[in-house]
């Protein structure tokens, strides 16, 4: 800094900073307060971005060797309406991701406070670096106007994930574990059980010094969703909150991304016992808990989960004691459901990818891309490709070109051209003249059940990007 003014270029609109000045290393001024002065501004919109299709299962996650397509939305978040507005580059640290489609990519206009979609293609595992179970894909945009300075912002894919089901889940231990597993120390399948599950039930250990979890399978609440699980203890305690009763069982939500754990506060069956100052088994001791004697009656527990909607979680359920006082049982739970969640678990297709086809007409081929006029028809004439079972045709305009945008999209009526005589080398096809856009240029790819060839080298030998609204 030089002279008394300092300006911060990278602040964000909408967010407020504080500020110091320091002259030596132990002098500082006062913290000074401040926010940025609105501008025009576009960045990506936070929380917006989306798989929207995918070349693999179609169930708009990304898995290893799909070609996904994304949706963000570009906001004018600043002062002034915007004009060319960009998508001027996509990037991913991540080993396996391939950007496919075209940037930059212009969206035209955005008034103030307006937002506008803006769409990438990726690969992911094509390349050998495969994306492992539930992976958090991390992805960098950057956008920009006429009238605004380039501003980056990131956000993350999850992908390699199923959705496998959606609606209510029950838990009732009868016939195994149900898919709960083990965290540390142990519980165990016991004969005798709540009601409407009669058979079995899960059960704590009942001894000193011990700390006993498992959890549920992964799923994602929704904004109803609910848990309801029966509970039965003896445990340490007496019939009113104390501070210094140690031993407890406590249930909570396990973010499955970030590894965070909430305390779920029941309110049937309400805790009995508040945190007291110790720091064993993963200090639930510090938490609202059970605690006291329950049994031998069930009682049931029941959990809002609407703060967790859309967050994949697991459900922990945990029990600690120290090495003094005793209860009779320990902690015991049966019956668990979980209502209007979806369930999820790791993608099932291969992560070893099938060969793309070899690309049309490329340089070195004899037989070159050529579009001739027929009467009301055009000839098209392009080099065959072994084991492509079609063919594409893509058109843009070259007024895009020319200012260095690929703007080449599925041309309607156009899809699935296929080779009359196989084996000769060409293929050869006629379209009607009405169906080719004047203005535009023309590349065709081939196909075959892994996805499309590559799109061809343009003129810097660069890859030609792929069609954002690609032939189905």
């Amino acid at each position: 800094m030089t002279g008394t003014t300092y300006d911060d270029t990278s602040v964000l609109n909408g967010t407020s900073y504080a500020y110091r000045i320091r002259t030596c290393p132990t002098q500082t001024s006062a913290c000074v307060a401040s926010a940025p002065v609105p501008g025009p501004s576009v960045v990506y919109q936070t929380g917006s971005a989306s798989v929207t299709a995918d070349s693999g299962d179609h169930d708009n996650v990304a898995d290893n060797c799909e070609l996904a397509t994304v949706q963000v939305n570009l906001f004018n978040d600043g002062n002034t309406p915007l004009t060319n507005v960009k998508l001027q580059s996509v990037s991913s640290t991540h080993p396996g991701v391939q950007i496919a489609s075209t940037v930059p990519q212009s969206i035209a206009s955005l008034g103030v406070g307006a937002s506008a979609p803006a769409l990438f293609k990726f690969y992911l595992g094509r390349n050998g670096n495969s994306a492992a179970c539930f992976d958090s894909i991390p992805f960098t945009v950057t956008a920009s106007s006429d009238q605004a300075p380039a501003s980056t912002r990131s956000f993350s894919i999850d992908a390699e994930k199923d959705v496998v089901a959606s609606g209510t889940f029950n838990y009732g231990f009868e016939s195994d574990f149900s898919g709960w597993t083990g965290v540390t120390g142990s519980f165990t399948r016991v004969a005798g059980g709540a009601p409407g599950s009669p058979g079995t039930s899960l059960h704590s250990r009942n001894a000193n010094s011990i700390c006993d979890a498992i959890a549920s399978p992964t799923f994602t609440p929704s904004a109803s969703s609910a848990l309801t699980m029966w509970v039965n203890f003896s445990i340490e305690g007496t019939s009113t909150a104390s501070s210094n009763i140690y031993d407890r069982a406590v249930v909570r939500a396990v973010n499955t991304v970030t590894g965070v754990k909430t305390l779920l506060v029941p309110s049937i069956t309400a805790y009995n016992t508040t945190g007291d100052s110790a720091t064993f088994c993963d200090a639930i001791d510090q938490l609202q808990g059970w605690a006291n004697n329950n049994g031998p009656a069930w009682t049931q527990a029941s959990f809002n989960l609407a703060a967790f909607a859309g967050i994949p979680i697991k459900i922990e359920v945990r029990f600690a004691t120290d090495g003094s006082v005793l209860g009779t049982e320990g902690f015991w739970f049966d019956q668990v459901q979980i209502t209007n969640a979806s369930q999820v678990t790791c993608d099932a297709q291969a992560n070893i990818c099938s060969a793309l086809p070899a690309e049309v007409s490329p340089t070195v081929s004899p037989v070159q891309f050529t579009i001739a006029p027929n009467g009301g028809s055009y000839d098209l004439r392009f080099s065959e490709v072994a084991g492509a079972t079609r063919y594409n045709l893509y058109g843009g305009s070259l007024a895009s070109l020319t200012d260095g945008i690929c703007d080449h999209a599925s041309t309607g009526g156009i899809c699935a051209i296929t080779d009359g005589v196989g084996g000769d080398g060409q293929v050869l096809a006629t379209i009607g003249s009405g169906t080719l856009p004047q203005n535009d240029y023309f590349l065709v790819t081939a196909q075959n059940a892994a996805g499309e060839s590559v799109y061809g080298q343009n003129s810097s030998g660069g890859s030609i990007p792929a069609a954002l609204a690609a032939c189905p």
